[in-house]
């Protein structure tokens, strides 16, 4: 018996080392011209303007799962120019003004860059500022892939609401869009190379929050029994650190010397979250200590969402999963 296996292991070796013979020679024997070459250089886009403040206001359709308003961009031009080109994708543009008068534009609705072509209302010089006002709304819904815990790619917003079939559904929306996804809901130049302000404007049902990039300034109560949250962020950013959380949050405030920390808690789960987050504070003076580099803004948020990847979202704003706020059993285990 063991002959018969020693003699079938070796032929099966031999098997394989003529066929490993073939297979080099025959590759060798290629030419260079029936070898692929590599794809060029993925260069960083070349900006034709500088993009300084955006502000956006939303509102959000939970049914349609769409969000509506407008977005006004304030930019310069590098060259002289009459026109403007901006990444939308998959938006439906309504109308776009400069200084209320209607201005021209060509949109293909597709993803690819520069989809947004708009002649301006005049010719403008190099470094001249103007700001444009476009109407829209979206269309792509990033939905739940199974094999995707982040959704269809990051791509759009994430609505949320309880179903026939999820009963137990939070209402909630949450977008993160890096590393260059953000065009899917609103119109901009949807690269890293480019750092601007802005201005986040949403009004939303009067029992939910909105937390966004930036300082919030303002909460108004409307009188169709929405509030309208305005967030303001004041130090330049790249674009695709651009996000926002729709939801029921309770906000659990610390304090690292003169930064305030946010931990926006499921109402039901916040004695879960302060536990969670006790040791932020130590965190935030480790790294400002380790780095010699104190945090840069006035506030910092962490947002606990239903399925965003494990981890953190790379935005101003920390986007958690939810599954990162411990039981009382498990906190008191790594205590």
């Amino acid at each position: 018996m063991s002959i018969f296996v020693q003699q079938s292991t070796t032929k099966q070796f031999l098997i394989l080392f003529f066929l490993a013979l073939i297979f080099c020679c025959d590759t060798s024997a290629q030419t260079t011209e029936s070898i692929k070459t590599l794809p060029p250089a993925n260069w960083a886009r070349t900006k034709t303007i500088d993009i300084k403040h955006i502000i956006l206001d939303l509102r959000f359709d939970w049914k349609k799962r769409q969000a509506y308003g407008t977005a006004a961009i304030t930019f310069s031009p590098f060259d002289i120019t009459d026109h403007v080109s901006f990444d939308a994708a998959m938006l439906t543009i309504n109308s776009i003004t400069l200084n209320g008068a209607v201005l021209k534009f060509v949109y293909d609705s597709s993803d690819k860059n520069d989809a947004l072509a708009i002649t301006l209302n005049r010719t403008y010089k190099a470094g001249e500022e103007c700001t444009i006002k476009i109407d829209y709304h979206t269309n792509w819904v990033n939905e739940t892939d199974p094999n995707n815990i982040g959704g269809s790619n990051g791509k759009g917003i994430r609505f949320f609401q309880p179903s026939a079939t999820e009963p137990n559904r939070r209402k909630q929306i949450w977008s993160m869009g890096e590393p260059e996804t953000n065009r899917y809901w609103f119109p901009c130049y949807d690269a890293p190379n480019d750092l601007r302000t802005t201005d986040f404007i949403a009004t939303v049902d009067k029992n939910l929050t909105v937390i966004s990039n930036g300082t919030l300034v303002e909460i108004k109560l409307n009188t169709d029994e929405t509030k309208t949250f305005h967030y303001k962020a004041g130090k330049p950013y790249p674009n695709y650190k651009t996000s926002f959380v729709v939801g029921e949050y309770v906000d659990i405030k610390q304090n690292y010397g003169e930064v305030v920390l946010h931990n926006y808690s499921y109402p039901d789960e916040a004695a879960a979250t302060k536990a969670s987050a006790e040791r932020l504070p130590d965190m935030m003076n480790f790294f400002s200590d380790y780095t010699g580099v104190q945090y840069p803004h006035q506030n910092y948020s962490q947002v606990f969402v239903q399925e965003a990847p494990w981890g953190v979202s790379y935005n101003t704003m920390a986007i958690q999963s939810e599954n990162m706020v411990d039981d009382d059993k498990t906190h008191n285990d790594y205590l």
